[in-house]
C-alpha cells in the first residue's frame, strides 16, 4: 500500500472519471474493478488516501510521495504545492489510443463468426500436439467440424487428473503446447468459481451495496473467471440488474448449449441434451449454458453458467448472467437451480422485511439422513424474529419452488417437508474464515449456495450453530 497526500484526492478522482479510463479498463483483459479500492482515513491532522493496487493495470499508482515545484499547475486539476506523483508517472506511460481500441473492438464484433474460426485455429495450432488432444485423435486438425467431432464436452472432472500432473511439476505438453507456469486457484465455493457479477447470484447483495455506496454507481465491468475472460460490459451506465456483456470473439472459442424450453421437457425420462450452437447462432431471449475453449488448455469446457441472450452488439451476443446450473442435488425428479433457490429466498425475505428484519446470509443442503430426503435452508438473520414469522418464512420458501418435479414430489411425499434452520449471528463469517484458512483468496470468496453432504467442515459449522428449526406445512 502507498499513501498519497489529500491534495491529490480530487485530482485522482477527477482523473478516474475520464471516459478513456473506462475504455482502457474494458480492453486490457484484467478482471478487477475499473478503479482500485480506495479508502480515506484520518491520522492525526493528515487526511490521506490509501490505495491498494490490484494488478498491473494500475501501475501508475506506484510512485513515491512527490512534492511538486511551487505553483505547479498539475494538468489544471489542482494547484497545490504538495501534488501528485501521477504527473511524473504519466510522463513515463505509453500513449493510449482509446479511439483505436474502440475501432478494433467494433471490427472484431462485426465479423464475430470469422474471428471465432480464426481463434479456434490459433488455439489448436499452438496446442494441437498436447497429450489431451492427441488422445482424442485430433491429429493436428484445426477446423471446427473436426474439433467438435473428436473433442467431447467436458467438466472439471475430465481435466482433474491432467491438472494434478501439471501441479505436481510435469512440464510435458499435457494440455498445452508450452509448459504452464502458473495456475489460478478458485475458491471452490460454487462448484467452481465465483465470478463477482452483480446479477443472478450477486443480486442479494445489491441492496447492501447500494446502502454503503450511497450516490456512487454500481457496475460490473466485465464477465470473466479463472477459466478465462468472456467479455466487457459495453453499457456501464445501466443498473446492475440490467447488465449485459458483449462476448469478445477473439479471447476463446465459444459454444452454447440450448436449455430446455420448460421444466416438463427437462423431466422427460431419457431426454437428450441439445447440441451446442456457435457464438453467432444463439437467439435473443433464449437461455444457454456456456462452453469455452481457450489457449490455456481447456477444451469444450462447460463453465456451468446459465446466460440469457439479451441482444447483439454488431454480430456478437450480449449476455445476461442468470445463474449457475443445477447446483442442488436432486432428491427425486426435482431439478432445483440456483435461480430457483434465489427466487424462493426472495419470496420469504419479504416476510422478514415486513417485520423490519434483514436476511444476512443463506445456504442450502439436501438432507438424505432420513426417508424421504428433504431440503434444508440455513438462514442467518439480524434481530430476533417471532416464531410465527419464521414459520411463515418456512412455508413461503416451500411454496415458492415452482419446479414441477419438486411440487409433484412434495404432494406425494416423495420429498419431505422443507426445513428452515436459523443459525447464530456470525455463523457465515466462520464459514468464510474456514474457506480462507484453506487458501482461498478474499477476492475469490463467495458464500456457497449449496453445501454437499461430503463437505463435513462447513456442515459442522452450520449444524453446531443452529438455534431454531422449523418444518414446512405448506403441502
Amino acid at each position: 500500500m502507498r499513501k498519497v497526500y489529500s491534495s491529490c484526492a480530487a485530482s485522482f478522482m477527477t482523473f478516474l472519471q475520464r471516459p478513456w479510463i473506462k475504455i482502457f479498463r474494458i480492453f486490457n483483459g484484467i478482471h478487477t474493478p475499473i478503479s482500485p479500492p480506495l479508502q480515506t482515513s484520518r491520522k492525526g491532522e493528515d487526511l490521506h488516501l490509501t490505495t491498494v493496487a490490484a494488478d498491473v493495470s494500475y501501475y501508475f499508482l506506484f510512485a513515491a510521495p512527490h512534492t511538486c515545484p511551487p505553483n505547479q499547475n498539475c494538468w489544471g486539476l489542482c494547484k497545490s504545492e504538495v501534488c501528485c506523483q501521477f504527473q511524473v508517472l504519466f510522463q513515463r506511460m505509453e500513449v493510449f489510443d482509446g479511439e483505436k481500441v474502440i475501432e478494433e473492438f467494433e471490427e472484431l464484433t462485426r465479423d464475430a463468426g470469422r474471428v471465432q474460426v480464426e481463434t479456434l485455429k490459433k488455439i489448436l495450432e499452438e496446442n494441437g500436439w498436447a497429450e489431451y488432444l492427441q488422445n482424442l485423435g485430433l491429429n493436428g486438425r484445426t477446423d471446427p467440424e473436426s474439433f467438435k467431432e473428436c473433442v467431447p464436452l467436458a467438466t472439471h472432472d475430465d481435466f482433474e487428473a491432467y491438472i494434478q500432473r501439471i501441479a505436481d511439476g510435469d512440464s510435458s505438453p499435457i494440455l498445452t503446447g508450452k509448459p504452464i507456469e502458473s495456475m489460478s486457484l478458485s475458491s471452490g465455493t460454487t462448484k467452481g468459481r465465483p465470478n463477482g457479477i452483480m446479477t443472478g447470484s450477486m443480486e442479494p447483495y445489491l441492496m447492501k451495496l447500494r446502502h454503503y455506496a450511497g450516490h456512487l454507481p454500481l457496475m460490473s465491468a466485465d464477465y470473466g473467471s479463472s477459466e478465462g475472460w468472456i467479455g466487457p460490459n459495453v453499457n456501464p451506465l445501466l443498473p446492475p440488474e440490467l447488465t449485459t456483456f458483449a462476448v469478445l470473439p477473439n479471447v476463446g472459442y465459444f459454444e452454447f448449449i440450448p436449455l430446455k424450453a420448460n421444466a416438463q421437457d427437462q423431466e422427460q425420462e431419457g431426454a437428450q441434451e441439445n447440441k451446442p450452437v456457435g457464438l453467432t447462432e444463439v437467439k435473443i431471449g433464449e437461455e444457454y449454458e456456456i462452453v469455452v475453449t481457450n489457449v490455456a488448455g481447456l477444451y469444450r469446457y462447460r463453465l456451468g453458467d446459465v446466460v440469457k441472450v439479451m441482444g447483439f452488439h454488431n454480430a456478437t451476443p450480449e449476455l445476461k448472467f442468470v445463474c449457475r446450473s443445477n447446483i442442488l442435488p436432486s432428491i427425486n425428479i426435482d431439478k432445483i437451480t440456483e435461480k430457483d433457490l434465489q427466487l424462493a429466498v426472495e419470496a420469504a425475505r419479504n416476510v422478514l422485511a415486513a417485520e423490519k428484519l434483514e436476511l444476512v446470509e443463506f445456504t442450502s443442503h439436501v438432507d438424505m439422513s432420513s426417508e424421504p430426503g428433504h431440503y434444508v435452508i440455513f438462514w442467518e438473520i439480524s434481530g430476533e424474529a417471532k416464531e410465527e414469522v419464521l414459520i411463515e418464512c418456512c412455508n413461503r420458501l416451500d411454496r415458492a419452488f415452482q419446479d414441477a418435479g419438486y411440487v409433484s414430489s412434495r404432494k406425494v411425499k416423495a420429498i419431505g417437508a422443507l426445513e428452515l434452520r436459523v443459525v447464530r449471528k456470525g455463523t457465515f463469517r466462520k464459514i468464510m474464515e474456514h474457506s480462507l484458512s484453506l487458501g482461498s483468496a478474499m477476492s475469490q470468496y463467495k458464500t456457497p449456495r449449496a453445501v454437499g453432504s461430503t463437505n463435513n467442515a462447513i456442515l459442522h459449522i452450520l449444524r453446531s450453530n443452529v438455534v431454531n428449526s422449523y418444518f414446512s406445512t405448506a403441502f
